[in-house]
């Protein structure tokens, strides 16, 4: 897998409420998405204080079924939606969909392995705090390409999405080989559409109230885990930075990208950034592939 330092700093996480009441007056009738959007709020300031890295890509069939020894993937040449891909190699379509579970024992079994263990590399799913952080990369606005505030107008934004993930009105319906389309300002790629990605926290629709500034990881307990990103199943609606989805800790409804946190050992540091130095936040994502 290509791994990704992200940087300490901080960003406004959520949504505010300008664009919660936008959002509700434009989709009225969507219950189910009014309820979503109202756990986006407050608009809240968080510090993320330790690098970390973070999947250049979401995770895809090949590298799930190296370390799991199956591929529960319903677009694989053997899953249920087989006849999709008739003829495709979908070796780097993404994990999808697997269950929050499923996640979490990929990323225990990685990092039991003896070349893992030896260097201390423990891998975990992020934090919903770090997801969104890593997903805006810098940018304010409704997707993770918004330039913020009023420089792009709604439909501009959305005409764009198609730049930089497979979403409803792009990818026919299925889910595409990762990094086919252009990346955040951070290099990393899909993280907007092609698949929900699972987050290590529990669903709260009240937890942003209380958030702490530092490193959030979320309430103690729940019934729920949270997963972001959107799918290639959703409108642009559903990809924006802040939107979030939930699903129980079985049920099979997203993929997801590892997270990575090393020991303080400055050559191994070196060693993981030596393709991702040049990754860093840009003012206006648009202007790079």
């Amino acid at each position: 897998m290509k791994l990704v330092l992200i940087p300490p700093g901080e960003f406004q996480m959520g949504s505010t409420k300008e664009l919660i009441e936008e959002e509700l007056k434009a989709y009225s009738d969507d219950q189910i998405y009014k309820k979503a959007l109202l756990t986006e709020a407050p608009s809240h300031r968080v510090r993320i204080t330790k690098p970390f890295y973070f999947g250049m890509y979401e995770l895809t069939q090949e590298e799930y079924e190296r370390v799991m020894g199956t591929n529960p993937s319903s677009l694989s040449v053997t899953g249920q939606n087989k006849d999709q891909v008739t003829g495709q190699d979908t070796k780097r379509f993404p994990i999808d969909p697997v269950s929050w579970d499923d996640a979490v024992e990929f990323c225990r079994k990685l990092s039991e392995m003896p070349e893992e263990k030896a260097v201390g590399r423990t891998y975990q799913l992020p934090s919903e705090a770090q997801w969104e952080y890593t997903c805006r990369a810098g940018s304010t606005g409704r997707y993770n390409f918004s330039l913020g505030g009023n420089a792009i107008p709604k439909e501009s934004d959305e005409n764009s999405l198609s730049d930089y993930g497979w979403f409803k009105g792009n990818s026919g319906m299925k889910s595409h080989a990762v990094g086919g389309k252009r990346p955040c300002a951070w290099g990393l790629y899909d993280m907007v559409g092609n698949s929900w990605e699972w987050c290590q926290d529990w669903a709260s629709e009240d937890y942003y109230s209380n958030s702490p500034l530092d490193d959030p990881g979320g309430p103690t307990l729940g019934s729920y885990r949270v997963f972001r990103g959107g799918s290639c199943f959703n409108v642009a609606r559903g990809c924006r930075s802040a939107r979030r989805g939930v699903g129980g800790l079985e049920c099979r409804t997203a993929g997801f990208r590892v997270s990575l946190v090393l020991p303080d050992k400055s050559g191994e540091r070196a060693k993981m950034s030596a393709t991702t130095e040049d990754a860093q936040p840009r003012a206006e994502a648009t202007a790079d592939k």
